[in-house]
Parts: C-alpha cells; sequence; structure tokens
C-alpha cells in the first residue's frame, strides 16, 4: 500500500515540475530579444524557425516551443532566472 502512495507521489511531481535545465534556461535567456520582438510583431515564421532550429531541438526535444517558453516565463517570473 505504501509502495503505491510513493508511486502515486512521484508520478504526480514528475507531472507538475515545470522546471527548465540550466541549459535551457541560458538558451532562452541568449535568445529571449529575438523572440519578443517576433512575438509582439506577431511574426511567428520566426517563432517557427526558432523552434524547429538544431539549437532548439537539440535542448528540449520534442518539447513544443510554447510549453517550453511558458515554463521559461514561469521560472523567470518566480525569480529562479
Amino acid at each position: 500500500m505504501a509502495i503505491k502512495k510513493i508511486e502515486r507521489a512521484s508520478s504526480h511531481t514528475e507531472n507538475t515540475d515545470w522546471s527548465l535545465s540550466g541549459e535551457q534556461m541560458l538558451y532562452f535567456m541568449q535568445h529571449n530579444n529575438m523572440i519578443v520582438a517576433a512575438l509582439e510583431a506577431d511574426n511567428l515564421a520566426s517563432i517557427r524557425e526558432f523552434a524547429a532550429s538544431e539549437g532548439f531541438i537539440s535542448r528540449f526535444g520534442s518539447m513544443g516551443f510554447d510549453e517550453a517558453y511558458d515554463r521559461y516565463l514561469s521560472a523567470v517570473e518566480q525569480g529562479r532566472a
């Protein structure tokens, strides 16, 4: 019984952990000005190109831009960046 509770708690923690690695955070920090400018100009082609880049894919794998950027902004807002 206790093992099932631990497994459920562990699974819940994994599903709610929105943190990015240091490398992922640094990558967004390095590209922040470009991302903000593209979003403000509604230039989705630049965002798509960024998300399809080798640099992004090598750091984020199958995670989409929206999720990755939400995680980044969440960390910034919480003062973890």
